[in-house]
Parts: C-alpha cells; sequence; structure tokens
C-alpha cells in the first residue's frame, strides 16, 4: 500500500484537480475504478487501492530520497541550463551531474596555459595553431 500511496500523492501533484485516483498493485494510476479493477485482474494481487484528495498525505510530508531528488534536480538544471527529463533516475542524474563536473574542471585545468599559442579549428575541421611572437 505505501508505494500506491506514493504514486496517489505524485499523481495528485501532477493532476491539481483530479479527486480520487484508484491504484493498482503494479503502481498503476487510473481515474475510473472499473479501469483499475479491470487491468488488476491480469495482476496476480488484483488489490486496487483508492485514495481521495483529502485522504492523500500532502507533499510537505516528504522522504529524505524526496529531498535529496529535489537538490539534484536543482544542480542539474544550474548545470545544465534547463531541467532534466521528468523520469530520470536519480542514479542516472546523480551520474551526469558527477560527469559534467568533472568535465567542467578538467576543462578548467586545461585553459590555464600561458603560452602565446592560439589553436583555431578552420571550416573543414582542421585545427591550426597559431604561435605568436
Amino acid at each position: 500500500m505505501e508505494k500506491a500511496q506514493e504514486v496517489a500523492v505524485k499523481i495528485f501533484a501532477i493532476h491539481p484537480n483530479l479527486e480520487d485516483v484508484h491504484i493498482t498493485t503494479d503502481g498503476q494510476a487510473f481515474r475510473k475504478k472499473a479501469d483499475a479493477e479491470a487491468h488488476a485482474q491480469t495482476l496476480k494481487d488484483s488489490k486496487v487501492y483508492t485514495f481521495d484528495r483529502e485522504v492523500a498525505p500532502s507533499q510537505e510530508a516528504k522522504t529524505e530520497d524526496d529531498k535529496e531528488r529535489e537538490a539534484l534536480v536543482e544542480e542539474y538544471t544550474k548545470l545544465f541550463g534547463k531541467k532534466p527529463n521528468h523520469n530520470i533516475g536519480t542514479e542516472t542524474l546523480r551520474k551526469k551531474i558527477a560527469d559534467e563536473k568533472a568535465r567542467l574542471e578538467a576543462e578548467d585545468t586545461t585553459d590555464t596555459g600561458t603560452d602565446d599559442t592560439t589553436t583555431v579549428q578552420t571550416d573543414t575541421g582542421e585545427t591550426v595553431e597559431n604561435k605568436e611572437d
């Protein structure tokens, strides 16, 4: 039931006008109970959980995982200038942030050269170095 309750909270957050939602044991959400029951018949556990908006826990009751994910989404947004895909996994999100930080750090360390050489890429994709005297 805990998984179903988490799904219900997310559904209510996405659909502010929805009054109730029906969740099957595989985590599928349905507006109509009959649809949920029909789907549940295809599952080993055919239980359907129904949640009313008033009964579902509020968004304020966020878990530590939710808070961590929000922080990761915020960090990703700052690094990339856009929000990540809504269904990206937390581990994937964490890896993309780490990879981007490593790339930026490597870029910073390679840009510290003080010689007077300028590298230019031509229209043909050829790299040419100009050494200034």
